[in-house]
């Protein structure tokens, strides 16, 4: 089989679905919760409800059907100084980010 976009996203389903199976959802989970905690620490000052505005702010962007109109800020750096600001806030007053694990060596921002 010709390795191709398509085969390299097929492959990759099949692996993740295989990793599921043997290993299940709670690693998974596991994964990306460890996954959240490293980005916001290497990458948003342990701000993590900047990281999940910031987030917010690139779907709507990405989903903006008409560009042109300048409703949506489509400037990744504009975005991110919204977000760590706070002038940009797009989540519940009573959010709370995922529970940092126990075995993650990182100290709470808070």
């Amino acid at each position: 089989m010709k390795f191709t976009k398509d085969t390299a996203a097929h492959f990759g389903r099949k692996g993740g679905r295989r990793t599921v199976e043997k290993h299940g959802r709670e690693h998974m989970s596991r994964i990306g919760v460890l996954g959240f905690w490293r980005t916001v620490e290497r990458h948003w000052e342990g701000n993590a409800r900047a990281f999940v505005n910031y987030l917010i702010m690139m779907g709507i962007a990405a989903t903006d059907p008409v560009p042109q109109n300048g409703a949506f800020t489509h400037d990744r750096m504009l975005m991110r100084t919204r977000a760590l600001s706070g002038t940009a806030n797009y989540l519940r007053p009573l959010w709370r980010p995922p529970a940092i694990p126990a075995d993650l060596d990182i100290e709470p921002p808070f």
